[in-house]
């Protein structure tokens, strides 16, 4: 008999059957992903649609009425919403708040400071960014743009 190790998941996020509900309205109803490392993607839909309550859903800010979520191949479903950032898993919001006296690289840090609890390099950000108009070259300018 031959023993075969198992395979490391390939999903950096998955989600399956994913529901959110408020009352009795459906925000989110089985929503079933998968997301691989090193890809970017794209959430598009209508106003209303449950794009926003789906992220607050897999960043645990909102609690889930059906379905699971895996991130790295663990289940973090009942995790708090607390621990997650632990794990890796961070959002932003739409309206930000820059600190003018850091450089644009400095804001990014604080941000992915938060993650896991432990400094990380934002070099990586940057050169997934580089194409970006409005990024290239900004890495050094001040954060709220003086």
């Amino acid at each position: 008999m031959t023993n075969v190790e198992p395979t490391p998941p390939t999903a950096l996020l998955e989600t399956d059957g994913l529901s959110v509900t408020f009352g009795g309205v459906k925000a989110v109803v089985g929503v079933s992903l998968t997301l691989e490392p090193g890809t970017l993607y794209g959430l598009v839909g209508p106003n209303g649609s449950g794009k926003t309550t789906f992220i607050n859903a897999i960043s645990r800010l909102v609690p889930t009425s059906a379905g699971r979520m895996l991130f790295n191949g663990h289940d973090y479903t009942r995790i708090s919403a607390t621990s997650v950032a632990s794990i890796g898993i961070a959002r932003t919001f739409q309206t930000i708040r820059l600190l003018n006296l850091l450089s644009v690289e400095e804001n990014v840090q604080l941000g992915a400071d938060v993650v896991g609890g432990r400094r990380r390099n934002v070099d990586w950000w940057f050169r997934s960014t580089i194409r970006w108009p409005r990024v290239t070259g900004r890495r050094e300018a001040r954060g709220g743009g003086t």
